[in-house]
């Protein structure tokens, strides 16, 4: 027998705690996500301490003030798309959501 196996590769992008892509960090994996009720592994809310992101290949990264916000960009929009390794972007703080579109 032979079986078919797909593989979907995932686009990790990680938020950091502190500028440099350094410090605590959660990933996210889905391609929207709000990080007002993410926690750090130490306890302490993402929401309004993200100072960067690392952003992989293929990637574009909007990022937002509001939760649930996915329509107007009023925070940093990081294109990543044309590259071939992963950017570190270090960003203003008060962010709150994430959007990822993949190439």
């Amino acid at each position: 027998r032979t079986y078919s196996v797909q593989a979907k590769v995932v686009s990790v992008a990680l938020l950091f705690d502190s500028k440099g892509c350094h410090g605590e960090r959660v990933e996210i994996l889905d391609d929207s996500v709000d990080f007002c009720s993410l926690r750090f592994l130490t306890g302490e809310d993402v929401n309004d301490r993200v100072m960067s992101v690392l952003v992989p290949p293929g990637v574009r990264a909007q990022l937002f003030r509001e939760c649930g916000a996915t329509d107007k960009v009023d925070g940093p929009d990081i294109d990543n798309r044309a590259n071939p390794s992963s950017v570190c972007n270090d960003v203003p703080l008060k962010l709150s959501h994430i959007k990822l579109i993949r190439s």
